[in-house]
Parts: C-alpha cells; sequence; structure tokens
C-alpha cells in the first residue's frame, strides 16, 4: 500500500463544497486535517507545484471553517483531551499494558520489513490485540459459523493523525424511537430503528448485548472512533453514539434502504443495468476513500452494507468488523476468519495473511450480484464444501456472455485468486467508469470516443469541454459546434450545461457517427443545417406534434427525433392527411461514404407503396415537398381549439 497518494482522488474531496451543518462540518474539518498530516509524509502524484497548491486549498478551508466554526472545534477538542484523560479506551495508540489479555490476536506482517530481511530469513511481526465483535454475524444465503470479531488498531503511523475532534457523546434522552413502529432491520448483531435525534431524523442502530465487558465496551468504541474519522460522500455519515450500560446506540444519517432489498426483492423489478452499475461505482468510490486516505480495511462488504439515498447515491456502512491498517503490511486472523462467508475473500478464510485487497474480493461479487440480479452460490449451504469450492477449487460465479467485456473483466480480476493480481480501488474507480461508458452508450465507437475525451466523467461532461473536443476530434470550427447546443442540451445554458451519457448515447442513434473524422464534419453540418429549419421541432412526443398540427392546412408538416426505435427508425414525419395528423417513420442505415453517400448514411421513406432513398435528411424533405407530399411548414406553436363541455 506504500504508493503514491491519488491527486484525483485528493481533489475530488477538497472541492466538496464546505457543509453547514456543524456534525457534518467538524467531520470535514477533522478529515482535512488528516488529509495534511498523510500529505506530509506522502507524495501525490504530480509536480510539487501541485502538491504545494492542494495544501494551500486545504489550509485555506481549514481557515475558513475555523474563522465560522471556531468554538465549536475547540469544544470538541476539549472533550477530546478529556476523553483521552478519562479512558485509555480510546487511546488507538496507546501502549500494550492497555490491552486485555482475553482479547483475541491478529497478527501485523511487515511487508517491507520481509523483504528487506529476506536473506537473513527473518520476519518482522508486531502484534496487535483484537476484540470480539458484538454486533455483526452472517446475514446472507446460508447459516455460517464464523464468529464474527472486532479489531483494535496498533499503528502509530497510520493512526496518529486520528485526534478526538468528531461527532459528540449523545444523551439517551436525546434519541426518540418506537421500536414498535419505527423498526428498520437488523439481525444477530441487534437491530437499527428510524428515530429523531435533536430534530433530525437518523438511523440507530442498537446492539442485543447492552451490559458489556470491558473488552466489548473498547470493541464498540472501536468502531465509533473508525466511524468518526470518515467524512465522504459515499460513506454513511457518523452523527454521535450513547455509550451508557443499557443504553447503547450508534447514530448515523437515515438512509432510505440497502442494495440487497432493491436487487433482490420479489415485489419490485430492480434499476436498469447501468443505474445498477452507477450505485456499484459509488461503493467504489466510497473504498478508494476508506483505503487511499484512511487506511482503513471495511471486512465485510456487501449488498446489505451498502445504503441508498434519497437521491440513489450509493454508501458505505457498518464498521464493525473494520480496522486501520498500516502502509506496507499485511494481516493474519489467529482464531478463524471474521466476516460475512460468501463475500470472503480466499487468504481470509485460510487464515493467511491479507490486505486491503480482501475488500476488492468482495467488491467483485458485488459486482456479479447487482450485474445479474441473482444470489450467490445458490448451490452451497455448508461453510466446509463452500470453503473448498472457494479456496481449493477457485470457483466463481458464472458470468453471462451478455455482460460487456470491460465489466466481465473488471470482474474476474477483482475476486482473482492471487490478491496480488487484484487492482486497488483507485483502478477499480478509473475501470467503474470505463464499464459506465460501455453500458450507457450502445455503439462501440461512440464509446471510445467518449473514453479517450471524457474518461473521467462517465456520466456528464461541460458544453464547453464537450463542444471543444468535438472540434478537435472533426476539425470544424467551433463556432460551427455551438449552435448545437439546443440539441445536445435540456436548456441553452452553453456555460453552465451539461451533456449527459444518456443524451450522447441518443444522438449518436438520432444522427449518426457525428465524431467521426471521416464524416464527422459532414454530420455536424447536416445538424447545424436542420436547427435552422422550421419544420425541424427536436426530439418532441407524438402528442406535442398533433398539438402543433392540430387545424394546419392539408399537407403541413413537421420532423422530429423518435424515441420509439432511434437506432433503425431515428425521425417521424408527421403532417395533416385528410385533416388528421398521420405519422411516418423514416429508416436509417449505415453504407460505405461514397460520392452518393457522402455522409455514409442512407435514409428511407415510404411514399405510394416504395421506399425513396435519399443521403441526407434536407435532401430528402426539398424533394417531398417538390412532389407535393409535403406542403406547409409547421410552427412551433399550437393552434388553441375550443373545446365544447357536455
Amino acid at each position: 500500500m506504500d504508493k503514491e497518494l491519488d491527486i484525483n482522488l485528493i481533489k475530488r474531496f477538497i472541492d466538496v463544497e464546505v457543509p453547514t451543518n456543524s456534525d457534518r462540518v467538524l467531520s470535514y474539518y477533522k478529515q482535512l486535517k488528516n488529509i495534511l498530516t498523510v500529505l506530509s509524509n506522502k507524495q501525490i502524484g504530480g509536480t510539487t507545484e501541485n502538491h504545494q497548491q492542494i495544501v494551500e486549498t486545504i489550509e485555506s478551508k481549514m481557515k475558513h471553517i475555523e474563522t465560522k466554526f471556531g468554538q465549536q472545534i475547540d469544544l470538541h477538542q476539549n472533550q477530546g483531551q478529556q476523553q483521552q484523560q478519562q479512558q485509555a479506551l480510546y487511546n488507538y495508540g496507546g501502549d500494550d499494558h492497555h490491552n486485555n489479555n482475553q482479547q483475541e490476536p491478529v497478527v501485523v506482517v511487515d511487508v517491507n520489513k520481509q523483504q528487506q530481511q529476506q536473506q537473513q530469513q527473518q520476519q518482522s511481526t508486531t502484534i496487535v490485540q483484537q476484540t470480539p465483535v458484538i454486533f455483526n454475524t452472517l446475514q446472507t444465503g446460508a447459516a455460517d459459523p464464523l464468529a464474527a470479531a472486532k479489531r483494535r488498531h496498533h499503528s502509530s503511523s497510520s493512526s496518529s493523525h486520528h485526534n478526538r475532534l468528531g461527532p459528540p457523546e449523545i444523551p439517551p434522552e436525546e434519541i426518540v424511537f418506537d421500536p414498535k413502529v419505527d423498526h428498520l432491520g437488523g439481525g444477530a448483531y441487534g437491530k437499527v430503528y428510524r428515530a429523531t435525534c435533536r430534530g433530525k431524523r437518523v438511523a440507530v442502530k442498537v446492539p442485543k448485548k447492552q451490559v458489556l465487558s470491558d473488552s466489548e465496551k473498547k470493541a464498540f468504541l472501536v468502531e465509533v472512533e473508525i466511524m468518526k474519522q470518515i467524512f465522504h460522500p459515499n460513506v454513511v455519515l457518523f452523527l454521535g453514539a450513547c455509550t451508557k450500560p443499557g443504553k447503547i446506540m450508534i447514530v448515523s444519517e437515515l438512509m432510505q434502504s440497502d442494495l440487497e432489498k432493491l436487487i433482490h426483492s420479489p415485489d419490485s423489478e430492480p434499476p436498469s443495468l447501468y443505474q445498477r452499475m452507477k450505485m456499484a461505482s459509488d461503493a467504489a468510490m466510497g473504498m478508494n476513500w476508506l483505503h487511499g486516505i484512511c487506511n482503513i480495511l471495511h471486512r465485510d462488504l456487501k449488498l446489505a452494507n451498502l445504503m441508498i439515498g434519497k437521491d440513489n447515491t450509493v454508501k458505505i456502512t457498518d464498521f464493525g468488523f473494520s480496522q486501520v491498517i498500516k502502509t506496507g503490511t499485511n494481516l493474519v486472523d489467529q482464531r478463524g476468519p471474521k466476516g460475512t462467508a460468501l463475500y470472503m475473500a480466499p487468504e481470509v478464510m485460510m487464515k493467511q495473511e491479507f490486505n486491503e485487497k480482501a475488500d476488492v474480493y468482495s467488491f467483485g461479487l458485488i459486482l456479479h450480484e447487482l450485474a445479474t440480479c441473482e444470489e450467490l452460490f445458490p448451490e452451497y449451504s455448508e461453510i466446509e464444501p463452500f470453503s473448498d469450492a472457494i479456496c481449493n477449487k477457485r470457483i466463481r460465479p458464472p458470468i453471462p456472455s451478455n455482460i460487456p467485456r470491460s465489466l466481465s473483466v473488471l470482474m474476474q480480476r477483482c475476486w482473482d485468486h492471487d490478491p496480488s493480481v487484484r487492482p486497488p480501488f483507485s483502478e477499480v474507480v478509473e475501470k467503474m467508469n470505463e464499464v459506465l461508458i460501455d453500458i450507457g452508450i450502445g455503439d462501440a465507437t461512440a464509446a471510445d470516443f467518449w473514453k479517450s475525451n471524457f474518461s473521467s466523467t462517465p456520466e456528464e461532461v461541460k458544453w464547453s469541454e464537450f463542444a471543444f473536443k468535438l472540434s478537435q476530434t472533426t476539425n470544424i470550427d467551433i463556432t460551427q459546434i455551438k449552435p448545437l447546443a439546443r440539441l445536445f442540451l435540456s436548456n441553452d445554458d452553453e456555460d453552465n450545461g451539461l451533456v449527459k451519457i444518456e443524451r450522447f448515447d441518443l444522438m449518436n442513434k438520432w444522427f449518426g457517427p457525428f465524431y467521426s473524422r471521416q464524416t464527422g464534419g459532414l454530420i455536424v453540418n447536416e445538424m447545424n443545417e436542420l436547427t435552422r429549419r422550421k419544420w425541424f421541432h427536436g426530439d418532441i412526443s407524438r402528442d406535442v406534434s398533433e398539438r402543433r398540427l392540430r387545424g394546419r392546412p392539408e399537407n403541413t408538416f413537421l420532423i422530429r427525433l423518435s424515441l420509439n426505435d432511434p437506432l433503425k427508425t431515428p425521425l417521424t414525419i408527421s403532417k395533416i392527411k385528410a385533416s388528421k395528423p398521420t405519422h411516418k417513420r423514416v429508416s436509417r442505415e449505415e453504407v460505405p461514404q461514397s460520392s452518393d453517400f457522402p455522409m455514409g448514411l442512407k435514409f428511407l421513406v415510404p411514399v405510394d407503396g416504395n421506399d425513396l432513398v435519399f443521403n441526407s435528411i434536407t435532401s430528402m424533405v426539398d424533394h417531398l415537398k417538390n412532389i407535393g407530399n409535403l406542403g406547409p411548414e409547421g410552427p412551433q406553436s399550437e393552434i388553441k381549439v375550443p373545446y365544447i363541455n357536455d
């Protein structure tokens, strides 16, 4: 894990608008402080000037927050110092004499030292203590006897920058809910409720076991401490906790549901493949943050721990098994693997050394589950044959042939038996962008254009940037492309408008390869000409076209873009015939570029039982007008037709 930090990951975080909520801004301030500490020990990718610019940006944001929220920051820092004095349980980097002798150990293997001392046949290992988990067990598929466990971090290099600043201790009387009405879900660990805390709707996690031993309380506080470190749009926001015996609770932001319920619900259809992969991309970005900035291993990544917000944003939750790992080290579970068996990496299952790549393995299975909407490994109900299949026979779920190749390859890399083959989440995020483009754009050539120009923004791109790249590719002057904004954008705001990948895909289906170096210039000219014609009404619906034609003279017509089958019949001619609106589809085929078909496109329209062939839309309309098939050009307005009410 000792690598250059991901500059794009850091930039995305520091570009986030400063929250206005006091709890959120304190968490955000703490994370900025953490990044500064990390930057002092690591070099991000890029130039020294780039590194300094990021540091200055972070310092400027922190100063702004200190100016507006100084009292809250001082209060939390003082509370943290008092908590450190009162309870050694909160001290991540504390001395070993604070460890309970009954805690379960984990071996941390220093990979760098192993390599340096191979010739002397020595290994450098450090023992860190691990406490039993009290509220997390297997919930997916068959019963799993694997005991759940919590980790205690003992790495000064990765935790020394984690101060006490963070969400507060919440008195139990401020967390209000009705267990009979507000129950959201749960399992062996306990239950989750919808609640109100200080006027805000929240989620409350209530462990079943409320009277804790010292080691169990320490395990609970470890989870709280890990959650306090994280502020990211794709990680569920931790708001606070109650540690009072008998009233133990964790309070976090309230989410709508989780991906397991969404994907496997028998009562509703799952979202589209593109939407499901967008959710997977959200999860990958959250994990990239946990691994890249916080050095946190989740260790129980699965659909049930991926929550869905109001805007369908996916956020990672449940850090009951999580632990902070020192850079350049591996871990070994000493008394049995921890996590959910169905998603567990083979090296964890076999009690071998593991690292952050165990989470990547879990993500590979999540990708398959989201892509197919099928349960994982339904043929297994016992842990021993399942473990043998995964670890020895190296069985993985079958990949359907209709899955895009980029997604299939990523799945297989993520769940590879060899952890070193699995990509880091920084690369997974990039590959998920490619997957989204491949799914969002049906044509491979069109997808390649988007990938080569906008791979870091798979969903949308600024119109100004899109127009510039299209101008570069087709060698058309930018002034000839700007008028196309009305076709690509939902409004004509060229400064702030965004070209969405779905719209780009439709434009390719409607007009053909306008981005092509060979024919793109001619197609763009044709598109420009269409925007100047009165009879071209864009992508209006059938109903709108009929309202615009109703009451017009015979053969009044308009041309509109079709949504029904835009690839084969991209256009529809709507006109008045016998005083009523009628509709006729125009087909299009791709043909070799020639003098007869300079755009490489052939348009066919049925007239009097025969298909007339044209090499452009404008030439088609001009010919049909000349032969009297089309008459007056329909305006983009309606005639108010009075209705008589009985």
